[in-house]
C-alpha cells in the first residue's frame, strides 16, 4: 500500500544549496546598479549586442578588459570602461539594461566579484531538491538508530573523547578539519546501517521505499539576496570572525516550499523499519530538529 503526504517546509536562515554555477564580474556576466546586482540574461544580451550593432566594439572591450594594454586602433577614442556597466554608459545603451536582464537582487556588497548560484529549475525558480530532504531524512533515521544502539553510541562517545581534546587545543582552522575529518571517518557512521541491517544494507534498505519529491516555492515575494561568508571560530572562550570574499544567492528567512514524500508501506513492514507510517517519521525528524538545536549549542563550546 502506498501512502503520500504533502508537507511545506519554511526557512528559518539564509539557505544555499548550490547548482555549481556562478557569474563573474570581470566576466561581464552581471553588472551593479545602484543597490542592486543585474543578472544579464545572456541570450538576450548576444542578440541586443547584434541589433543594436555593438557586437565588435563589445569583443574590443572584453580583449581590452582581458589586456589591459592591447593599443587602441588608430582614429578610435580609448575606452575609460573597466566594467560593462561603464561601458555601457559610454554607449548610450544604460537605459536598455531591463531588456536584457535576467533578474535582479539587492546587495549592499562591493564589490562582487564572483557571484555563486542558488539551484534553479528551468523556468528560473529557486527549490529544493528531492534528494537533499531525503538526505535530512536519512540523518534523522540515522540519529535514532545510533540513538537506540547504546554498543554503537559508546563506541562513538570513545572516539569523540580522543578527538575533541585536541581540538580545542588546536587554532588552525585546516588542522581542526584534518582531526575532525579522521574522527568522523573513525566514526564510520555509515557503518551504523550496515551494522543493523545486514552486509546487504544497500540493496534492502527501508530508505528506498521513501520517495521525495523537490519542493518548490509557494511564497511570491522573490527569496533570494546575496549572503556573504564569514567563518566564525571560538578558541578557549575568545570569540573571533572574519569576512571571506566568497558571496553566494540564498534562500531569505520565511520562504516557504511544498513537496511530497510516498512510502511503500508493504516494504516497510518487511524491512522492520523504525517507523510504520507518516506520523511516526514526522516524530523522527522532530526529534532530530531538537537533537541538532542541542549540539549546536556545545558546539560553540568545543570549537
Amino acid at each position: 500500500m502506498l501512502e503520500q503526504g504533502k508537507f511545506r517546509i519554511q526557512v528559518i536562515t539564509p539557505v544555499y544549496i548550490g547548482a555549481g554555477d556562478s557569474y563573474k564580474l570581470d566576466k561581464y556576466e552581471m553588472v551593479t546598479d545602484k543597490q542592486e546586482l543585474v543578472i544579464l540574461d545572456q541570450a538576450k544580451w548576444a542578440l541586443f549586442l547584434r541589433e543594436k550593432h555593438l557586437f565588435d566594439d563589445y569583443l574590443d572591450f572584453i580583449q581590452k578588459g582581458a589586456l589591459s594594454s592591447a593599443p587602441t586602433p588608430k582614429g578610435q577614442q580609448p575606452s575609460k570602461a573597466r566594467f560593462l556597466g561603464e561601458w555601457m554608459q559610454e554607449k548610450n545603451v544604460w537605459k536598455d539594461l531591463p531588456q536584457v536582464t535576467a533578474y535582479r537582487l539587492p546587495c549592499k556588497f562591493k564589490p562582487v566579484n564572483t557571484l555563486h548560484t542558488f539551484i534553479k529549475n528551468s523556468d528560473g525558480e529557486p527549490y529544493v531538491p528531492g534528494s537533499s530532504i531525503k538526505g535530512v531524512i536519512r540523518s534523522a533515521i540515522l540519529s535514532y538508530l545510533l540513538k537506540n544502539n547504546n554498543q554503537e553510541r559508546q563506541r562513538i562517545k570513545q572516539i569523540l573523547a580522543k578527538i575533541l581534546p585536541d581540538i580545542r587545543q588546536i587554532t588552525d582552522r585546516k588542522d581542526k578539519n584534518r582531526i575532525w575529518e579522521q574522527g568522523q571517518k573513525n566514526m564510520a557512521l555509515e557503518n551504523l546501517l550496515e551494522l543493523l541491517e545486514g552486509p546487504d544494507h544497500a540493496l534492502r534498505s527501508f530508505m528506498r521505499t521513501i520517495r521525495v519529491s523537490d519542493a518548490f516555492l509557494v511564497t511570491s515575494k522573490s527569496p533570494l539576496m546575496i549572503c556573504q561568508k564569514v567563518d566564525f571560530n571560538i578558541t578557549k572562550g575568545t570569540q573571533s570572525f572574519q569576512k571571506v570574499p566568497l558571496f553566494r544567492e540564498c534562500v531569505r528567512e520565511a520562504s516557504q516550499f511544498e513537496f511530497s514524500i510516498t512510502f511503500d508501506h508493504s516494504f516497510l513492514k518487511k524491512e522492520d523499519a523504525p517507523f510504520t507510517d507518516l506520523e511516526e517519521l514526522l516524530f523522527l525528524i522532530q526529534e532530530f530538529g531538537k537533537a541538532i538545536q542541542f549540539f549546536n549549542m556545545i558546539d560553540k563550546e568545543i570549537m
